[in-house]
């Protein structure tokens, strides 16, 4: 192989290799609450709301709404996901066997995985007359307290806006005659968000690629005719 030929690799491998460390370099805005939802002293239904400088949120038919406003990407950026954080916590079980449960849905920015969980906090038992939930445990893409990321299906950058990412979620009780939490107790639930993106002049383009293609390519006769001759 040429002097050359070996220049022409090295060139192409060093091109590769600082487009992916590129494009590997993310940045992630802080994290900010989008809002908050609570129930009053006695029942676990959703009747409060506090809308924070993230989003906004209320109630329905003891269910909780909580709306990440859409994020304006910063001029020489391109949005590639976002990380998402729950947190919920319930206060004061009834009784040993209390147990809390809250059910999240996702509406809003297609992302992908499509966010859901389940969450639940259950009496650590003992003796009366007060009871503790022990920590909140959950399944699903949405795990209580764990920050998740998911990925924007749509691409945005360069001060474009995306959609509102709006999580719903819904508490119920099991336990002992569906026992949840006793007099004084209540549940709560938030969320918070962070977006991550990358320069944009690191996201490849199309001309790029077919650039970097057609290297590749001919690489592949060159060595083809090499091996012929």
């Amino acid at each position: 192989m040429t002097k050359k030929m070996h220049k022409n690799i090295g060139l192409l491998v060093g091109g590769l290799g600082l487009l992916l460390v590129s494009t590997a370099s993310a940045t992630t805005t802080p994290s900010v609450e989008c809002g908050s939802v609570g129930s009053t002293s006695g029942n676990v239904a959703f009747t409060t709301s506090s809308s924070l400088a993230g989003g906004t949120a209320s109630t329905s038919s003891g269910s909780g709404i909580i709306t990440c406003t859409g994020f304006t990407v910063p001029a020489g950026q391109t949005l590639i996901g976002i990380t998402v954080t729950i947190g919920d916590a319930a206060q004061d079980a009834l009784n040993a066997t209390s147990q809390v449960t809250q059910t999240w849905t996702y509406s809003g920015e297609p992302l992908t995985p499509t966010p859901s969980g389940t969450e639940t906090e259950t009496s650590l038992g003992g003796g009366g007359p007060t009871f503790t939930f022990g920590t909140c445990t959950g399944s699903g893409t949405l795990v209580c307290n764990v920050a998740e990321n998911f990925s924007t299906m749509a691409s945005y950058s360069n001060g474009q806006t995306t959609g509102n990412f709006t999580f719903n979620v819904s508490p119920s009780v099991t336990g002992g005659g569906g026992a949840g939490v006793a007099v004084s107790g209540t549940d709560s639930a938030e969320v918070f968000i962070s977006f991550t993106y990358v320069p944009t002049s690191s996201v490849p383009e199309p001309a790029s690629l077919l650039l970097i293609g057609g290297g590749l390519i001919g690489l592949g006769v060159f060595a083809r005719r090499k091996r012929r001759s």
